[in-house]
């Protein structure tokens, strides 16, 4: 008995697995009827095939019959998007490879300021729509970094003037090299203005003109040095950054649900709280903004006596349900795992982001981790959960801090 329970259970997850492919597959029909071919996001459309191979992968296991069925029917329907983004992809090739052509004749240029003016705007074009396979898109980049550094390394080559500028051109490249190392051993500093006098530096570096040559190369390998120590004391002065915003965002969303939570229990231990409160130091980001509304609702819901706490405390249902629907769609940028109670809501918004997406419906500027992060300021600003659900959303919370700082 118990071995044949097993096989029915086996069957009708291999059943549900079977719609769910065969559901699939009708959603990627449906995108690509509906996106505007005329006008698409090439770029997008490019990821979102792959996310659909990925989640493919992830439905769930068929037997054999029905898996060849279902695969004939998955790959009829992602056909007709990959023959679209072959011929991008192949126009693009193309047109890269005559801008190759175009900046290796401008290594003879006579006037080598409109070289370098056509160098540079050769550069700002070279991202293509949709990339090529790995080797040939290190082969193109290859050929086009030759290029454009034969024509800057020409116009070093011209400044190389006299004796005199030169030794001048050293001295200013140690003036910089000077800058960089206090850049780096700079204590707390602020980032975004390091990055921006780094990137200054670095072009100040490429505007002067050559050095003598006994010099030359101790100097760029000095420089480049520099930069790759800059590179790492960034990355590791960020993460820290970023490590502490986002614990102490934690600590302040917990804190207001205890103080919410104290509320709708009587108040007891509020004063307490709010003392604790004022003691935290505030976050360097927008997310101070929106903890510090919801804080400020906690303390004039105080004020206005037991009617306002009624009126807080009742939203905790809707609340929650919007922290998990948030909490899912980060788990899913984050790729990291949701608990299995929303394994279904997880499916439902991947279909529905993969379809939108498609149709042309998710223009977004943001990267994942950066809209990750304000979705999360968003969950921790909601307001008051429910006091048995908090601790578990404290630690889907705790898990999703781990992975933007992982």
């Amino acid at each position: 008995a118990p071995v044949v329970a097993e096989q029915r259970q086996r069957l009708e997850q291999q059943r549900q697995a079977a719609r769910r492919r065969a559901h699939f597959c009708d959603q990627l029909v449906t995108a690509h009827t509906q996106t505007d071919w005329s006008n698409p996001d090439w770029q997008q459309i490019d990821r979102l095939v792959q996310q659909a191979r990925t989640e493919w992968r992830s439905l769930g296991g068929v037997d054999s019959a029905t898996w060849k069925k279902l695969q004939q029917r998955f790959t009829a329907a992602i056909k007709p998007f990959e023959s679209q983004l072959a011929k991008v992809r192949k126009a693009e090739q193309l047109r890269r490879e005559r801008l190759i052509k175009q900046v290796e004749r401008l290594a003879e240029e006579a006037d080598i300021d409109s070289a370098v003016a056509q160098a540079k705007a050769a550069q700002a074009s070279w991202k293509p729509l949709v990339a090529a396979g790995r080797q040939v898109e290190q082969r193109l980049w290859n050929s086009f970094k030759a290029a454009t550094d034969a024509v800057f390394e020409r116009r070093s080559a011209i400044r190389e003037s006299s004796e005199q500028e030169q030794q001048a051109n050293a001295t200013a490249k140690r003036s910089i090299l000077d800058k960089l190392q206090q850049l780096i051993s700079a204590d707390a500093p602020d980032w975004m203005a390091s990055r921006s006098a780094c990137e200054q530096l670095r072009s100040e570096w490429r505007e002067i003109g050559a050095a003598p040559r006994q010099q030359y190369k101790k100097l760029q390998q000095q420089f480049d040095q520099l930069l790759h120590d800059f590179d790492a004391a960034e990355a590791a002065g960020r993460l820290a950054q970023q490590r502490h915003e986002l614990q102490l965002l934690l600590r302040k969303a917990e804190l207001c649900d205890r103080i919410e939570q104290r509320l709708c229990g009587g108040g007891s231990g509020v004063d307490t709280a709010s003392a604790e409160w004022a003691s935290l130091p505030p976050l360097q980001t927008a997310a101070e903004t929106a903890m510090q509304g919801r804080y400020q609702r906690v303390a004039a819901t105080l004020e206005s006596g037991a009617q306002g706490s009624a009126a807080l405390c009742a939203e905790s249902g809707d609340n929650l349900l919007l922290c998990q629907k948030l909490a899912v769609e980060i788990e899913l940028l984050l790729e990291i795992d949701s608990p299995p109670e929303f394994h279904q809501q997880r499916r439902e918004w991947q279909l529905s982001h993969l379809s939108s997406a498609m149709t042309g419906g998710l223009a977004d500027s943001e990267s994942t981790q950066q809209r990750a992060a304000r979705l999360l300021v968003q969950s921790c600003a909601t307001g008051p959960l429910p006091e048995q659900a908090a601790a578990g959303m404290h630690r889907r919370w705790r898990k999703i801090v781990d992975a933007l700082i992982g």
